[in-house]
C-alpha cells in the first residue's frame, strides 16, 4: 500500500520538477488580482474565477500534452507501475497544482464560500481537461472544455445565469469532477488492458 503511495507521489515529484516552472508561474498569477487598487470587488472576484478556471486547464492539457507529444506516457505505463497509478499520479499532479494556486490567492478575500465556488470550477475544470486529454488521440479534444468555458464568458447572460446559480453549479461540479475520474481511469484502464 505504502509502496503505491510512493508511485504517485513519484509521479508528481516528476511533473513537479518537468513544469515546475509553469506551475509556480499560475499559482503566482491569481495572487495578484485581488490587489488591483480601482477594481469594484465584484470584477476583483470575476476575474479570479475566469483566471483560475483557465489555469486548471492549462493545467491539465499541460501535464499530458508533453507526455502525448514525446510518448512518454507509453514508457511511465511500461514501468513496472500499473498504468492506474501512473494517471492516479497524473491527477494528483493536475489538483496539487490547481489547488495551490486557487486557495493561496483565496485566503486573501476571506470568503469561505466564494473558495467552495471557485474549488469546485477548478476542479471541475481540471478534471474535464484531463480526462480529454488523456482519454482522446487527437490533441486538440483537450482545449473542448477551454472553448466551453470561454463561450460562457463571452455571453453577459451566461455570465449571469452563472453568478446567479453558483452555488448548485458548484453541488453539480462536485458531483461531477469524481465521476468523471472515475471513468476516466477506468477508460484507460480497459484501453491500457486491451494494448
Amino acid at each position: 500500500m505504502i509502496r503505491r503511495f510512493g508511485w504517485i507521489a513519484n509521479m508528481v515529484r516528476k511533473d513537479w520538477n518537468e513544469h515546475g516552472e509553469a506551475f509556480i508561474v499560475c499559482s503566482m498569477i491569481p495572487f495578484f488580482l485581488p490587489f488591483l487598487e480601482h477594481a469594484p470587488d465584484h470584477w476583483k472576484r470575476v476575474a479570479l474565477v475566469f483566471v483560475t478556471g483557465v489555469i486548471a486547464m492549462y493545467v491539465g492539457v499541460l501535464t499530458f500534452f508533453n507526455e502525448q507529444t514525446y510518448q512518454t506516457l507509453e514508457l511511465a505505463v511500461g514501468l513496472p507501475v500499473r498504468p492506474v497509478y501512473v494517471i492516479l499520479g497524473k491527477f494528483a499532479s493536475v489538483y496539487s497544482v490547481c489547488l495551490i494556486a486557487t486557495n493561496l490567492p483565496m485566503t486573501i478575500l476571506r470568503d469561505p464560500h466564494f473558495i467552495y465556488l471557485v474549488n469546485a470550477e477548478v476542479l471541475f475544470l481540471a478534471t474535464l481537461t484531463t480526462a480529454c486529454s488523456l482519454l482522446s488521440d487527437h490533441r486538440a479534444m483537450a482545449f473542448l472544455p477551454f472553448f466551453l468555458f470561454a463561450g460562457t464568458w463571452m455571453n453577459s447572460k451566461s455570465i449571469e445565469a452563472v453568478e446567479t446559480y453558483a452555488s448548485e453549479l458548484a453541488m453539480y461540479g462536485y458531483i461531477a469532477t469524481p465521476v468523471i475520474f472515475v471513468v476516466c481511469v477506468v477508460v484507460f484502464w480497459n484501453d491500457w488492458r486491451v494494448r
